[in-house]
């Protein structure tokens, strides 16, 4: 019965590849997110230098560990993409939440 479904089922299309101006621009994407987490990331921490505001170090260090998942995006995506690293993207991307989190717990008045 299953061999009669597969030999009618419809063939599905591949899916179209990207136009390696697509894949140009989605680079540049990863690495424009990448670059903005990083500058929130500086931008946080020189705030909290100066006004000592716990919860700017919080958030200053969920955007570095945000910055470390798009790094690893990209490495993943574009650098290596026979390579599966989605799982240690999982967990920086937990860790940043985590951190946030704890810090708004542990500041919470």
């Amino acid at each position: 019965m299953l061999s009669i479904l597969a030999a009618t089922a419809p063939a599905t299309a591949p899916p179209h590849a990207p136009t390696s101006a697509g894949t140009l621009a989605a680079e540049a994407v990863y690495v424009l997110c990448m670059l903005t987490c990083l500058v929130c990331a500086i931008l946080l921490g020189m705030g909290y230098r100066r006004t000592k505001a716990p919860l700017l170090l919080w958030s200053s260090l969920c955007f570095a560990l945000l910055t470390l998942n798009n790094l690893l995006l990209f490495l993943d995506i574009v650098v290596f993409p026979s390579v599966d690293l989605g799982p240690l993207r999982d967990w920086s991307a937990l860790l940043a939440m985590a951190v946030l989190v704890f810090g708004l717990i542990w500041n919470s008045d």
